[in-house]
């Protein structure tokens, strides 16, 4: 990563430098209920901290509110949350409608790492962005047609900003390339690890049926429930489906979908699940059934 940002030269010691560069990371999605971008914020960070002995972080948290809970950051003099009070529509108005530099909003980086949306216009640093997906684009009517739109647009931005894109997957790179145009050189596929889901913070409290198949899932088209449940309808078990995720947009039918079935007393629909609740919901399931129609992560 030489070539990435500005190299720092501390410690003289026998005529042997430590180079280090300074990075932020957008840490935002970690403020909210974790989804699968608040997973990957959380474990991408945490992995750094456990690899990377060179170079120093800072943490960017947008976040409005005080608050007398800590800042997710590692615990390590290397690592220190880089906190911002500022409402995200003023951030949007003056880093995206106005396109003023962001470096010292960021920290002052040699490199910036956007993990989810947020992107700003960098004069000093390398930016380096993880897309996810770009389901917005494969069908845009799992959307709400303001929201495709406007991903579309900030996804259009961003690459334009980015000085390299890490893809999570090779079919992601691909779809960088078939949609936008992307040169392939721009893009590196990492793949996702393991997610270290913890049993800390508190007792499994979730009533679960006695036997059940289990999906974990947002709530909205993409995600083919419907014919989950449909197909779910016609088998002769005497298993349970759990359905465990927060509603996104387009549920309306997925929920009449439950409300029809000649199964609904067997089908059982638990909103988000916390962390500390994941591991006794996935370790009692009889099995896990995934029948989303796309991912980005392959």
């Amino acid at each position: 990563m030489a070539d990435m940002g500005r190299l720092k030269a501390t410690e003289k010691t026998r005529d042997t430098y430590t180079i280090y560069m300074n990075i932020t990371i957008d840490g935002t999605p970690l403020l909210s209920r974790k989804f699968g971008i608040g997973y990957y914020s959380e474990n991408i960070i945490q992995a750094l901290s456990e690899t990377d002995y060179t170079n120093v972080y800072k943490i960017l948290y947008q976040v409005m509110r005080s608050s007398k809970r800590e800042l997710p950051c590692p615990p390590s003099s290397r690592f220190e949350p880089c906190v911002r009070r500022l409402p995200l529509k003023v951030t949007d108005y003056f880093f995206n409608t106005k396109n003023f530099s962001a470096d010292f909003y960021c920290g002052s980086p040699d490199v910036f790492h956007g993990l989810s949306m947020f992107l700003p216009r960098l004069k000093r640093a390398k930016t380096i962005w993880t897309v996810h997906d770009l389901s917005f684009r494969v069908d845009p009517d799992w959307f709400e047609d303001d929201i495709a739109a406007s991903l579309n647009e900030t996804m259009k931005r961003n690459l334009d900003r980015a000085d390299h894109v890490i893809a999570v997957s090779e079919s992601t790179a691909r779809d960088l390339v078939h949609f936008y145009g992307y040169p392939e050189d721009k893009i590196t596929p990492v793949h996702h690890g393991i997610c270290r889901h913890s049993s800390a913070g508190g007792t499994p409290t979730l009533r679960l049926p006695s036997s059940y198949v289990l999906c974990v899932s947002t709530i909205e088209p993409r995600k083919n429930l419907v014919r989950l449940i449909e197909a779910f309808s016609m088998l002769d078990t005497q298993e349970s489906l759990v359905i465990a995720g927060a509603k996104g947009w387009k549920s309306g039918s997925i929920f009449r979908a439950i409300e029809n079935s000649k199964r609904k007393n067997d089908i059982v629909w638990i909103d988000y699940v916390p962390t500390h609740e994941m591991n006794s919901l996935y370790r009692n399931a009889s099995a896990f059934i995934y029948p989303s129609l796309y991912e980005g992560f392959g």
